[in-house]
């Protein structure tokens, strides 16, 4: 009876499968649809903004929500958004397409650009907004030619899983799993199934569930779904036993529950309110906190042990901040002398290479100023690179000096990538707008952070990947962006990357983040970061477009307090 059980419950988590690779189906047959309107191809194609109203009309609130999708998207060839509409399918109602799906489509470029007309991803994604049912396909004319793609969307929430509920008569759970699996209910679960899909039986209670994995595009577990079944013959028959093994401990446990009592006032309870003394102590109670529990006993004595301890640590606390101090400029001061000694050392043999070419030349009575020049101008950019690092670190404490010029953006960073070698496996892209201005700025200065945010942009990127390079104007500023899709920053660093001597680099000086900050506050402007674990990074340099400044030994802007965090917003093209 219970492998008939088991069967019968298999089979319903494959027809619960079928439901939701239907409703993938579903929205891939209307985004082929869509795609292939001629409309919707010249609204791509074209740089004119009236025909908006006109491609609202085709994703009307009626079309979104008898097509059962909530978010629509247009992208164009580069992979950036031309247009957006959302619509929720509960309350019928208009809503704004988060920030976060955007940035996250417009970083993975796989899955807004196609090789071919006939390309098409469908299936399940998941995003940092909640996990979807997506399907992407490619915009193009008679010609065959690629001019954009299509993105349907439909969030998998309450609203899917009761439709799925009642088209396959089933009471089904739709699980999202988690990119890590630790501490997970589910883990045993997934470790069961392996790597292939096939459903398994799990005796639960009073029910019996069936499990499969759904993976999602890039072929990680995604979804759990559970089939959830009320077990019947096997049910009864487990009852009967369980009353006569009931039965037979009743007098057991009685006895066991009057033993844990007397131990839960006698050991349980004094040691729960140690435990809940000690738990509130940290670094700004630990001042004022004691720890005393009232008796003679053992843990009483523990508790008079604790609150010695803590007095000795009251005692150290101070000295421990003063050390720190110290540690910090004595790291400070090794990094400095480590980066100097590599350079100094070629200068040292650089410095030779002319002695010998010069007693050369004078044996020899030729002439090889220009292998000499070469060598001089070596020479000077080691010891530009020595004078950086000491820069950097009077940078901390002195006025920034800025030599006003035009400087061209777009050159400047090309200049600037013509330096830094890239890995084979880092695709680099630019796209600046077209009439992108000059602007009045310190031509080296803002070298030195583009040479920066770059080179951290490619130690970033540790598995492959991209790496681009935006840049506009809005009104009187101008925004240059370079995005990676490395490893990311956490939240918990994300506040403290301008701080000084804060890296989360083995080998770093924490000084060029710093350093970049106060170069851009110098002039006017700013940088702003954001960042998804896993996903990848954005800093992005605002700078004034007609702010000509003359040359200033100490910008006000300069001395910012780079202990308070500061909040941005970036325009929506950025984002």
């Amino acid at each position: 009876m219970k492998e008939l059980e088991n069967q019968e419950v298999r089979e319903e988590t494959v027809r619960g499968l079928a439901s939701i690779n239907h409703r993938v189906t579903e929205i891939e047959e209307a985004t082929t649809r869509f795609s292939s309107y001629e409309s919707i191809y010249n609204y791509v194609t074209s740089s004119e903004t009236e025909s908006d109203e006109h491609i609202r009309g085709i994703f009307t609130e009626a079309v979104l929500s008898e097509s059962n999708v909530n978010y629509a998207l247009l992208f164009d060839v580069t992979g950036e958004v031309v247009f957006k509409r959302g619509y929720d399918l509960n309350s019928k109602e208009n809503k704004s397409v988060p920030g976060e799906l955007i940035d996250f489509f417009e970083m993975h470029s796989i899955l807004v650009t196609h090789q071919t007309a006939q390309s098409k991803l469908s299936g399940i994604i998941r995003t940092p907004v909640g996990l979807f049912v997506i399907s992407s396909q490619p915009i193009s004319g008679d010609n065959q030619k690629i001019v954009g793609s299509l993105v349907l969307c439909r969030v998998i929430d309450t609203q899917m899983k009761e439709s799925m509920e009642k088209s396959s008569l089933l009471s089904l759970n739709l699980i999202p799993l988690q990119d890590s699996m630790e501490d997970n209910e589910y883990e045993d679960i997934l470790n069961q199934l392996g790597e292939e899909v096939i459903p398994i039986v799990r005796w639960e209670g009073e029910k019996i569930n069936g499990y499969t994995v759904l993976n999602d595009l890039y072929g990680s577990p995604a979804l759990l779904l559970k089939v959830e079944s009320p077990g019947l013959i096997y049910k009864q028959g487990v009852k009967m036993v369980n009353y006569f093994v009931y039965s037979f401990v009743l007098i057991a446990v009685s006895i066991g529950m009057l033993v844990l009592l007397a131990f839960n006032r006698l050991v349980v309870m004094p040691l729960s309110t140690l435990s809940n003394e000690v738990s509130i102590i940290n670094a700004s109670t630990i001042n004022d906190k004691s720890v005393k529990i009232p008796g003679d006993d053992e843990i009483s004595s523990l508790s008079r042990d604790i609150d010695k301890m803590l007095k000795n640590l009251r005692k150290y606390q101070n000295k421990i901040k003063e050390t720190e101090r110290m540690v910090s400029i004595g790291a400070t001061a090794t990094m400095v002398g480590h980066d100097l000694r590599n350079p100094l050392q070629v200068v040292f043999m650089l410095t030779d290479l002319i002695q010998k070419r010069l007693q050369w030349i004078k044996k020899e009575e030729t002439r090889e100023i220009e292998d000499i020049v070469n060598l001089i101008e070596r020479i000077k950019n080691q010891a530009t690179y020595m004078n950086k690092i000491v820069s950097d670190l009077q940078g901390l404490t002195e006025g920034i000096r800025l030599d006003i010029e035009d400087v061209n953006i777009i050159d400047l960073v090309q200049e600037v990538l013509e330096t830094i070698q890239f890995p084979d496996n880092i695709e680099e892209k630019m796209f600046f707008e077209e009439d992108f201005p000059e602007i009045y700025a310190d031509k080296n200065k803002l070298k030195r952070v583009f040479t920066n945010l770059i080179t951290n942009a490619v130690q970033a990127i540790t598995n492959g990947g991209e790496l681009v390079i935006k840049g506009f104007r809005l009104e009187d500023e101008v925004y240059i962006s370079i995005v990676d899709t490395g490893c990311g920053i956490s939240e918990e660093y994300l506040d403290n990357i301008f701080d000084p001597l804060f890296t989360t680099k083995a080998r770093g000086t924490g000084l060029g983040l710093t350093v970049c900050k106060r170069i851009a506050e110098a002039h006017g402007g700013k940088i702003v970061a954001k960042s998804h674990p896993g996903i990848g990074s954005c800093f992005t340099l605002v700078l004034p477009v007609n702010r000509k400044l003359e040359s200033v030994d100490q910008n006000p802007e300069a001395f910012m307090d780079y202990e308070t965090p500061q909040s941005h917003i970036l325009p929506l093209s950025l984002v």
